[in-house]
């Protein structure tokens, strides 16, 4: 939990290093919307363009911090997971609970680091008189989505047994 809540931290340093070097930088008018081919194809002032990514990393954040801690209060009809009889059971609770709390803070910094990506590719965009997104967005949404994947498998992988049953297989 420590080292996750760590690169959290790491992440939203980054994202502020990231604005404080580019905001100056920026013009006035900025591209904030790119269509399928990766060209800009809608337009923004520095400002809002900033204020929206702000927003955006709070509302990213905002679920992935909050979720855990509401964990504790969401009746257990309401939550979907495998085995939650066995997993949520008041001896088992608050470690599940943590254990959840640890995934929810990966996926969140999954979500963060393409963003901060994009925001990049956005922010680089901008100096260019034809502005485009380079390649590498489309390898780091690929990237993204594989590493989205592969979350949900370790997630259900990790509550699928139950700790009195023996291993399948």
């Amino acid at each position: 939990m420590r080292f996750a809540l760590f690169a959290l931290v790491a992440l939203l340093v980054v994202i502020a290093l990231q604005v404080a070097y580019y905001a100056p930088k920026l013009p006035d008018t900025v591209p904030s919307h790119f269509g399928p081919s990766g060209r800009a194809d809608g337009w923004s002032s520095k400002t809002e363009l900033l204020a929206i990514y702000g927003g955006v990393v709070v509302i990213t954040v905002g679920p992935f911090l909050l979720l855990p801690w509401l964990l504790r209060y969401i009746p257990d009809d309401l939550i979907n997971m495998p085995n939650k009889d066995y997993w949520l059971a008041p001896e088992r609770r608050r470690e599940t609970e943590r254990t959840i709390s640890v995934y929810l803070l990966w996926i969140g910094i999954g979500t963060l680091m393409l963003l901060s990506h994009l925001m990049g590719e956005t922010f680089a965009a901008s100096f260019d008189p034809e502005p485009r997104l380079s390649d590498t967005f489309w390898w780091a949404l690929g990237l993204y989505l594989a590493f989205v994947a592969g979350w949900c498998v370790v997630f259900v992988r990790a509550f699928r047994r139950r700790g009195d049953e023996p291993p399948r297989g």
